[in-house]
């Protein structure tokens, strides 16, 4: 059984864990949502498929990827000596591709064995669209959440970003 350290949340966080505990302890995974999403893993030579969703929660409502999950919610882990590595990589990959930087916290969630999660949590920023910078030589994408999934910004939903922040 996954035992989430709680400790690591602040107040507040835990009504957002992506599990809830039954009467009989079973573990109930919440479904991908406006404000979940799970990856199994950081895929390196696609790393704008998981920071696309970073910025889409900055700009929407926030939410919370949680990284060692499958897409149904099953928990399958990322080895615990990746931890570190794997905090890092985000962090390279979020300061030289989201203007402004996307503002995260991130949280172990352990398993009590070699395996652990990452939930990482976006909060919305008022008053602010954050930006997917791809590289240099294009324009940078604005993405927002859809119901369960991370879309590309119309040219209206822009519109509605650019002055909803000017105001």
């Amino acid at each position: 059984m996954i035992k989430i350290k709680k400790s690591y949340y602040p107040i507040d966080y835990p009504n957002e864990l992506p599990y809830n505990m039954d009467v009989g302890r079973n573990m109930v995974a919440k479904k991908e949502s406006l404000h979940i999403e799970y990856k199994e893993k950081l895929n390196k030579k696609d790393w704008h498929e998981w920071l696309k969703t970073l910025c889409a929660f900055s700009n929407t409502d926030g939410g919370d990827l949680y990284l060692g999950y499958n897409d149904e919610g099953k928990f399958i882990g990322i080895d615990k000596s990746e931890y570190d590595k794997q905090l890092l990589y985000v962090n390279q990959i979020i300061r030289d591709h989201t203007s402004p930087m996307i503002k995260y916290k991130a949280n172990p969630i352990d398993n009590n064995g070699n395996l652990c999660g990452i939930v990482f949590h976006i909060d919305k920023r008022p008053n602010c669209i954050t930006w997917l910078l791809i590289n240099q030589n294009q324009n940078p994408i604005m993405y927002i959440r859809s119901q369960n999934s991370t879309v590309q910004a119309t040219i209206e939903e822009m519109q509605d970003a650019l002055i909803s922040t000017s105001t």
